[in-house]
């Protein structure tokens, strides 16, 4: 991607939107258009594939690929997270499995890591796999605690929210350089994302109406802060864009 958003409070704000529009978006492809948890997945890849290979060589509102590929990303995530349940791998397995994956790559990213401490995270292939992993925990978390936990969707969301906002309150420039700091914030609102998702969807308006309710704020404010405007956006060096030797 020749552009990335900069890291600061409106990219935050459109995450997590973007967060609960993906969780919709991957459980509308399963149940609203009986795709199911696995069948979909080849579509997003597809997609994804095609967002990238189009941010390459399209200048055309550079800002809307990488929201592109989160939501995409976010919506495999969550089927992924869904198939993992399906399959009868409880939650007491599966997220400490998906956590460790997530800690190893960021410990092999860290180890290739040759920025300077004050320097932005890169966009690069380290960061695309642990979007992923982060998505996955994020779903199989914000389920839990729904469900497993017992605390339903509400409270589920409103516990996830507490540390979220501490988080961001308190996370300074680290947010934006530190791996260690920026990929927890990232599961943290994934699962906030899956409560909040999954109460709009199954406890207030529907599935195909919380996906276009989603939707519909995701665009706006993609289109208000990344297309309209493009101060919020940085140009990322071609060297970040594959992984580190």
């Amino acid at each position: 991607m020749r552009y990335v958003p900069k890291i600061d409070k409106c990219y935050w704000s459109v995450l997590i939107v973007a967060s609960v529009f993906g969780a919709n978006v991957g459980d509308f492809l399963a149940d609203g258009l009986d795709l199911g948890h696995v069948s979909g997945l080849p579509f997003l890849a597809a997609a994804l594939i095609a967002i990238f290979a189009a941010a390459s060589f399209s200048r055309v509102a550079p800002g809307v690929y990488y929201w592109a590929a989160i939501i995409t990303i976010r919506a495999a995530a969550t089927n992924i997270g869904d198939c993992l349940h399906d399959d009868g791998i409880g939650f007491a397995v599966s997220v400490p499995i998906v956590a460790a994956l997530l800690a190893a790559m960021l410990a092999v990213w860290h180890r290739a890591d040759h920025r300077s401490a004050a320097a932005a995270i890169p966009v690069n292939g380290f960061y695309w796999v642990s979007m992923t992993l982060a998505g996955i925990l994020g779903t199989l978390v914000g389920d839990a605690m729904s469900y497993a936990v017992g605390l339903g969707n509400l409270d589920a969301m409103l516990v996830l929210a507490v540390p979220l906002a501490v988080a961001l309150a308190l996370g300074g420039k680290a947010l934006s350089t530190r791996l260690a700091v920026y990929w927890p914030v990232i599961a943290l609102i994934r699962s906030a994302g899956t409560a909040a998702g999954d109460l709009l969807a199954h406890g207030m308006i529907g599935l195909a109406a919380a996906t276009a309710v989603t939707a519909a704020v995701f665009a706006g404010l993609v289109f208000a802060l990344y297309v309209r405007r493009r101060d919020h956006l940085v140009a990322v060096a071609h060297a970040e864009l594959a992984p580190s030797a």
